[in-house]
């Protein structure tokens, strides 16, 4: 027989290694998958760094390492929940099936400590806001009872989701039927939530419409808590008096920014001295 040379064996070795790795690391591939791929780490044109086009600073990004962005965990973690069991992903939006979790709550954020349901299961939605994962939800099943296991399926599109429960017991039929005949053990159900995800931003600048001053901040502007960017709180057409008016409202709302860290202090003043060499406030 053929003895086979080093360089065969090291070939051989390195695919049966590489082969193990894929089969250990499969579960973990798929959840990453269901990510939709890797973040953009500069999602417009204008935020590349200078000389690359997005296709090829995109095949720089698939090569970078992957970091974890968040930990998620439930509100009301407990042991055997099976937290995480399913998993759904829709842009800014998670949803985490724990099916053995117990509590007896019925609907959206019901009261999750009250352990007397075992295995009627959960799920909880996640949001993202920048790079910051926060719960938005609990839900239960409208019919809550033990061993249902809602949870055990989830799936999520724009701000809708559907929980599935294959422990249900009803006999129902069809769409909003009697929940609460139990004749039909382990004949399953599925639950449909909308108004999940974030919260609507039409210009995109971090603060939601309801709270967002200025509706229709610039992209890529600086803003403070309440939407606005330096020029939306001192707009040059104001109503100032005179350029010194102006001159002084700048220099106030620059250095609100710079106190609340979106502004350093050379940045503020560049804006303060092209404002003091500007027409603004000028009869």
């Amino acid at each position: 027989m053929k003895t086979p040379s080093l360089f065969q064996l090291f070939v051989h070795r390195s695919a049966v290694f590489v082969a193990a790795l894929l089969a250990m690391s499969w579960s973990s591939f798929s959840v990453a998958a269901a990510l939709a791929g890797r973040s953009q780490r500069f999602p417009s044109p204008e935020a590349l760094p200078s000389g690359f086009n997005p296709s090829d600073w995109d095949s720089i990004v698939q090569q970078m390492p992957i970091t974890q962005q968040q930990y998620l965990k439930a509100a009301n973690t407990d042991a055997n929940d099976q937290f995480s069991y399913s998993v759904a992903v829709s842009g800014d939006t998670v949803v985490v099936g724990a099916w053995w979790e117990d509590s007896a709550a019925t609907g959206v954020n019901g009261m999750a400590g009250d352990n007397t349901a075992p295995n009627s299961g959960a799920a909880y939605v996640f949001v993202r806001s920048g790079t910051a994962w926060s719960q938005q939800a609990y839900l239960k099943a409208s019919n809550t009872e033990g061993r249902d296991l809602f949870g055990f399926a989830v799936a999520v599109s724009g701000d809708t989701a559907v929980v599935g429960a294959f422990g249900e017991d009803s006999a129902a039929a069809g769409v909003n039927g009697d929940p609460n005949d139990n004749s039909a053990p382990t004949s399953g159900a599925a639950y449909v939530f909308t108004g999940l995800g974030p919260p609507p931003d039409t210009d995109g600048d971090g603060v939601p419409d309801a709270e967002d001053e200025c509706p229709d901040t610039p992209p890529g502007a600086v803003t403070d808590a309440t939407g606005c960017s330096v020029d939306q709180l001192v707009p040059c057409d104001g109503p100032w008096r005179n350029h010194g008016e102006y001159v002084r409202a700048l220099h106030a709302v620059t250095a609100h920014f710079v106190r609340e860290g979106l502004l350093t202090s050379e940045q503020a003043r560049v804006i303060f001295l092209q404002g003091v060499r500007s027409d603004c406030g000028k009869k």
